[in-house]
């Protein structure tokens, strides 16, 4: 790529960081040119290269506020003060790690282990530590949460922790009782700042470079080879793009390219065409592991309605699995078991009397629950009725419409600290009928490397006057490939 192509191809990414690291356009705007001229003719990853260059040699000052009536993704007037107020006490370092991670999807940083009983700091040291503040003034954790706790679940996150340590946060995230409550609270204390956070700096930081800065940059390249002028209309398209990626980079969070220390299998996500991911994604089990147990928990919302899909599939046969719902009381809606061997077992509530749990036993021989076992792993499949809800298979419902639009490529990225692959495609029932559905949307899925597992769906609606306005009807919680279930999970209570 010759370089006035970079310049077109990244000055508007970059630029977007370069203005949450300095706090001012101009500044921003020096802090590119002094990038662009460091960038070797020939870099493998010109934008890993070009946002790395953009630490400022001095950290004084950060003299941005928001523009009067800015959109701030989501954020409460007091949130957005108190957002600015860590940004600017952090070290630019850890500005440009935060911003890198949220808004082009890159780890610049190592990930340093967490600092046992460490007070909370005044000045953010580095973009962990700046992702634990944020928690802890965005993420409504624990009251007596700490802050080697909050960085040690962003590193899990991230994939990025000791794996003995990860082993024993991931026990902890399953367990019963107040430790596994409040591990739990940590956790989403996390991933809620991480999600307000990049919806936030996406809707704050999301300008293109001024012109003047890109005339500067390609005088700074000279000319090249049948290079005439940049016209209005390829200038256009340059920043409808570059506004798409950023709008899915900052819905899915995408925390950096590196794979998780303590999964090697997920190091890239396979490069298959759109529409054989997405077929494989319907029918994932076929081309499941040989071994290993799939232990994955969803959170699904339309409209008022909140639930939960928790699934335990054991790889090797006989496959012995088990599947809940739970309603936001975390009360079980729909339960299903077998052992793969001999018995089938059902739980319900619904009816005229929703407080009452119907259960139901099968005998079945192994040939009998082999032949039904595609039907029994597929659940909870269709518009199921429970009482007076209709409680959708989202699961179903997105990957069905993505077999029959045209869909888009948009690349590798880690969602639920697993590797995946993104494709969109344009629908015109993005919500199940429960919901309050737009008459048109961008759907983007994100579909798992190793498991091809839907692990999230998000809805970008439609217009200028929408941007940032961005549903997640489907989410993964956990997700994850076992060496074995613990004793008792494929038996209903």
């Amino acid at each position: 790529m010759e370089r006035p192509d970079t310049i077109l191809a990244y000055q508007d990414r970059v630029f977007r960081l370069a203005h949450l690291v300095a706090g001012d356009e101009r500044r921003a705007a020096r802090l590119v040119e002094r990038a662009f001229r460091r960038l070797p003719a020939q870099a493998d990853d010109p934008e890993r290269v070009l946002a790395a260059a953009l630490l400022p040699a001095s950290g004084l000052g950060w003299p941005w506020r928001p523009a009067p009536g800015a959109s701030a993704g989501g954020l409460a007037p007091a949130e957005l003060r108190a957002l600015r107020g860590l940004l600017a006490a952090a070290a630019p370092a850890a500005r440009l790690q935060l911003g890198a991670r949220v808004l082009l999807g890159l780890d610049l940083g190592p990930a340093p282990a967490p600092a046992p009983a460490a007070p909370w700091p005044r000045r953010a040291p580095d973009g962990l530590g700046l992702r634990a503040l944020l928690a802890r003034d965005l993420g409504a954790p624990p009251a007596d949460a700490d802050y080697a706790e909050l960085r040690e679940h962003a590193l899990l996150r991230d994939g990025a922790l000791r794996p003995a340590r990860a082993a024993e946060l991931r026990a902890a995230l399953l367990a019963d009782g107040p430790a596994g409550e409040r591990a739990r609270a940590l956790r989403d204390a996390v991933v809620r700042a991480d999600e307000r956070a990049a919806a936030a700096l996406a809707a704050l930081f999301g300008g293109a470079a001024p012109p003047e800065l890109t005339e500067r940059l390609l005088r700074q390249a000279g000319p090249r080879r049948g290079w005439l002028s940049v016209g209005a209309d390829a200038r256009l398209q340059l920043a409808l793009c570059a506004a798409v990626v950023l709008l899915v980079a900052a819905a899915f969070l995408l925390p950096g390219r590196r794979p998780a220390a303590e999964t090697p299998a997920l190091a890239a996500a396979p490069a298959l065409p759109p529409a054989v991911l997405v077929e494989r994604a319907r029918d994932r089990f076929a081309a499941a592991p040989e071994r290993g147990v799939l232990y994955e928990r969803y959170l699904a919302e339309v409209g008022a309605e909140t639930w939960r899909v928790e699934r335990w599939y054991d790889y090797a046969p006989p496959h012995p699995l088990r599947v809940e719902v739970r309603d936001a009381t975390d009360r079980t809606l729909f339960a299903l078991a077998t052992d793969g061997r001999e018995l089938v077992q059902g739980q319900f509530r619904g009816g005229r009397d929703e407080g009452q749990l119907r259960s139901r036993e099968v005998a079945m021989t192994p040939a009998e629950i082999e032949a039904l076992l595609p039907i029994l792993r597929a659940q909870p499949d269709g518009l199921q009725r429970f009482g007076r809800r209709e409680i959708p298979n989202l699961e179903r419902f997105y990957l069905d419409q993505a077999s029959s639009a045209p869909l888009a490529d948009l690349g590798a990225a880690t969602v639920a600290g697993r590797a995946a692959r993104l494709v969109s495609f344009r629908s015109t029932a993005p919500l199940p009928p429960a919901g309050a559905s737009p008459a048109s949307a961008q759907v983007v899925l994100a579909i798992d490397a190793e498991t091809y597992g839907l692990l999230e769906a998000r809805v970008l609606p439609d217009g200028a006057d929408a941007v940032g306005v961005v549903r997640t009807p489907w989410r993964a919680e956990a997700h994850d490939v076992l060496a074995a279930a613990p004793a008792g999970t494929f038996r209903l209570p």
